[in-house]
């Protein structure tokens, strides 16, 4: 099974939104957006490199490859100094009688415990490279939400400040029916609170777009971004593949895979204690001088534990059994990935029928509604009543197209999170 990379992710991520010059669809009005507005391309590569997380996922590389090292080593030789036989009574009072050994002892270790200990950090090395892979999907991943969250309250302001102008417009008509007799007081006071109420709503999703603003340039590491501009085609939904391509891709889920190197982890862990299994032997040699006689000889030793193969048999046995555990949980988070996917692709298409329905049926005969309304209002046929709700059905309308885009677009993103990103809009990557 092949490990996932952040690269793939962002062509997915930056083709999901299909990053490009902001363009309209029919019958929607598109936020001004700066020329230097930030696209999403740019938004994951600032992430990628500047991140303080993906930097740490870097350091616990360095840390595991040097901790394998170590592991790696032969045990080290020891050298072993004694006295003997002095500072006692009698004939050994002194040090005349003292007997002096220096002694050089090696463990030879059996069973290959030190290829098996490479090999375990290795797999260690291993499971440190896929968390920090996986890392990076999840921070694109998180970007991508975040930029999505910051061009659809772009897009709100837009509207907000569509609704302050049709206030505008209708307390100006109000006004002017009032300056000839038309129109009532209550009438001009009630539009007048009216525009305040839009005023203020508008002003409540500026604070907004500013917050999230902040949220994506914290990805970056940066504690400001005021002034930055989001740059999408939130209104063009990519096609997707079926549930049941989709469903192919499971295997490579991010949860899956972290299952497949801790299930590596055990296995290597397992091999070494069942090789601890066979007791390693300690040889000593070196010289020994003979107080009492003035003369030296040599000194020979052999170690063997007893009673060590009992105890590595047991840590075999649970890893043994943790690894039957391990495919249980695996098995059970496959499951919960399928659910997963099944529940976000059912959501993706709640959100594009929507969608789809508000921008041919629904928006424009509401605008066609609104704009009778507005006339008839004009010649006097309609009240204030009757032509405000027009009005706010139709901005209700646009949000709600509006939100059912944005859902489209971030549930595409869970997908792609869930299932390790290797798919764009119908099309490998």
């Amino acid at each position: 099974m092949e490990h996932v990379d952040a690269p793939r992710l962002r062509r997915a991520l930056v083709a999901t939104l299909w990053i490009t010059v902001a363009v309209p669809a029919p019958g929607f009005g598109q936020a001004s957006l700066d020329p230097s507005a930030v696209t999403l391309e740019r938004a994951v590569e600032e992430a990628l490199v500047r991140n303080p997380g993906l930097r740490a996922a870097g350091l616990a590389i360095d840390v595991a490859r040097a901790r394998g090292d170590l592991a790696a080593l032969p045990v080290p030789m020891s050298v072993q100094a004694e006295i003997e036989n002095f500072l006692g009574s009698g004939e050994v009072n002194g040090f005349d009688a003292a007997e002096t050994t220096l002694q050089l002892s090696k463990v030879l270790e059996l069973g290959g415990k030190r290829e098996l200990r490479a090999g375990l950090g290795s797999a260690r090395v291993t499971q440190a490279e896929t968390d920090r892979s996986l890392a990076r999907l999840d921070l694109a991943a998180e970007v991508a939400r975040r930029f999505i969250r910051l061009v659809t309250l772009q897009e709100e302001v837009s509207i907000a400040e569509l609704a302050v102008e049709l206030a505008e417009s209708t307390l100006a008509v109000v006004r002017q029916g009032v300056e000839v007799g038309g129109r009532s007081e209550a009438e001009l006071a009630t539009a007048g609170i009216a525009l305040a109420e839009a005023q203020l709503a508008r002003e409540a999703i500026e604070a907004r777009l500013e917050a999230a603003r902040l949220g994506l340039g914290t990805l970056w590491g940066a504690e400001g971004a005021a002034n930055l501009q989001g740059e999408a085609r939130l209104y063009e939904l990519p096609d997707i593949q079926s549930l049941e391509t989709l469903r192919s891709r499971v295997p490579d889920s991010p949860e899956l895979l972290r299952a497949v190197d801790q299930q590596r982890l055990l296995q290597a862990e397992r091999r070494l204690a069942e090789a601890r299994r066979r007791s390693d032997l300690e040889l000593g040699f070196g010289v020994r001088h003979l107080g009492a006689i003035d003369d030296g000889a040599l000194v020979f030793g052999a170690s063997f534990p007893l009673g060590g193969r009992d105890r590595s048999s047991a840590d075999a046995a649970a890893f043994s059994a943790s690894l039957e555990e391990l495919d249980a949980q695996t098995e059970q988070r496959r499951l919960d990935v399928i659910a997963a996917l099944s529940g976000l692709y059912a959501e993706m298409s709640n959100a594009h029928e929507r969608y789809t329905r508000l921008r041919d049926s629904l928006l424009p005969q509401s605008e066609d509604a609104a704009a009778l309304y507005r006339e008839g209002f004009e010649l006097g046929s309609f009240s204030l009543l009757e032509f405000s709700q027009a009005q706010q059905g139709l901005l209700e309308l646009r949000r709600d197209a509006l939100g059912a885009a944005a859902l489209y677009h971030t549930t595409l993103v869970d997908i792609e999170q869930l299932l390790g990103g290797t798919y764009v809009s119908g099309v490998s990557q």
